[in-house]
């Protein structure tokens, strides 16, 4: 009787570039091999994941029918498997099969429900037979293995930025110098930026928006974006100058929440930030001196007052002087230029156009002849009294306002309190290959409630402190 030799697919894997330039990959193999020979098995070819390819990515359906070409080496490995062209399926290790349980469970449980058997090198045959419990066991391990690589990756970065290096790249006000194996030993400032940085302080310190001051810069310096050779974007140079390595700190855990906490030790900083600001070798800041400290305050009065989005030599007579009677927010200004002779100005509620979140119901747009009515009539009244002082008038308008702000903040930390009970309630009942989807949110959402709950508690602080004076 003559004996079928059993056909196997060959699976290995790598996460980095410079795995593929060392032994890894012919390691992998060299074992695949060996263990053929030993079971028998006719290997067909081995199928290499190149580096790049997220093994860890949730999004399943993605990477095995979607038509991302960074994914094809799974697509293939699924073809392969659903045409039956071979019966054994074999990797090194869990890891090399997926870096997380899902991924784990899908690739191996594709294999047997197609007739397969899966054999791991280090660890043993899965079949129809053992399959629950090898799979539970090998998703398990693969997942571990993640994780301590996660952990150590973070300790690095971590090591890192106490060294005053830059998890990825620094601001394109500085650049990390290496040494000749390139490896970065210290942040320093990038040459030739100096008349760069001069004329920026320039228009900060005028009151041009975070909004306009790319296209200004331009406009009247002729200055572009280095990295892109255009005029910088919106909101480019508010994050660059609100970096702690532009101001001679390093930093990791703030993402995109930048801040005057960058410069400012006594401002709150995020929950997850961790700062060194007296690093060795230390930062070189931007600007120093009398300047430092005119940029400071002026990103301070931004931050408490008109968010930068005011411009200085605007005919609006309201901008950042007007907050929404809903919700607390400052209004914005809307610019109707439909009538090429006249621009008709109105005010709105910013809150009511923002997508997502909760926004505020108050969407109507106040033209700005109707608010010089009611600010003239006001006075007028107000002037005619026996003691016309203005003052007084001050503190219950900043109480109001607070208040109004309190409220808004506590109904957007219930609407996401209820928004992470609902995802859990749903990772519970969902099946295994998902539920790391679910965390993911849950996580983020968690995120959002830290940040709104320390502005509540600082904007309740706030009062305290008033009422006490």
């Amino acid at each position: 009787m003559v004996q079928m030799t059993l056909k196997a697919i060959g699976l290995i894997a790598v996460s980095t570039v410079r795995q593929t330039e060392g032994v890894s990959l012919d390691e992998q193999e060299r074992a695949i091999r060996e263990r053929c020979e030993r079971e028998g098995l006719r290997l067909l070819e081995p199928l290499v994941i190149l580096p790049g390819v997220s093994r860890s990515d949730p999004d399943i359906i993605e990477m095995f029918a979607g038509d991302d070409p960074k994914y094809e080496p799974y697509r293939r490995l699924r073809r392969m498997i659903n045409s039956k062209a071979a019966d054994v399926l074999i990797s090194y290790d869990d890891g090399r099969v997926g870096r997380s349980k899902s991924m784990y469970v899908y690739i191996a449980e594709n294999a047997i429900a197609n007739g397969m058997r899966v054999l791991i090198v280090t660890s043993g045959w899965i079949d129809a037979d053992n399959e629950d419990y090898a799979i539970m066991a090998g998703g398990i391990r693969a997942t571990t293995d993640m994780k301590r690589r996660v952990k150590m990756s973070k300790a690095g970065i971590e090591r890192r930025m106490q060294r005053g290096l830059p998890k990825r790249e620094p601001p394109i006000s500085h650049r990390v110098a290496r040494d000749e194996l390139g490896r970065g030993i210290r942040v320093e400032l990038r040459e030739g930026m100096e008349r760069f940085w001069a004329d920026v302080a320039t228009l900060v310190l005028e009151g041009v928006s975070w909004r306009d001051i790319g296209h200004v810069l331009y406009e009247r310096f002729g200055h572009v974006n280095p990295r892109s050779g255009k005029p910088f974007r919106e909101g480019v140079l508010y994050r660059i100058l609100h970096n702690p390595f532009f101001w001679g700190s390093a930093a990791i855990g703030y993402s995109d929440q930048h801040g005057v906490w960058a410069f400012d030790e006594t401002a709150p900083t995020p929950p997850d930030l961790k700062i060194n600001r007296h690093p060795n070798p230390p930062i070189p800041p931007v600007y120093t001196g009398e300047t430092a400290e005119r940029i400071k305050a002026e990103l301070h009065r931004r931050a408490d007052s008109v968010k930068g989005r005011a411009h200085p030599h605007d005919t609006a007579r309201f901008s950042g002087l007007l907050v929404c009677g809903v919700c607390g927010w400052r209004l914005t200004v809307y610019r109707n230029r439909q009538n090429p002779r006249h621009v008709y100005y109105y005010y709105r509620c910013a809150k009511s156009f923002l997508p997502g979140g909760l926004k505020c119901s108050n969407k109507r747009l106040i033209r700005e002849t109707l608010v010089i009515e009611q600010v003239g009539d006001f006075l007028a009244r107000w002037l005619a009294r026996a003691n016309p002082d203005l003052l007084p008038l001050a503190r219950p308008l900043e109480d109001e306002q607070r208040q109004q702000r309190i409220a808004s903040l506590r109904a957007e930390i219930d609407q996401v309190r209820a928004e992470i009970d609902t995802l859990i309630m749903r990772q519970a009942k969902a099946p295994l290959s998902i539920q790391d989807m679910y965390a993911q949110q849950i996580e983020r959402l968690a995120h959002r409630l830290t940040v709104l709950e320390d502005n509540l508690r600082q904007a309740e602080m706030k009062g305290e402190g008033q009422t006490t004076q």
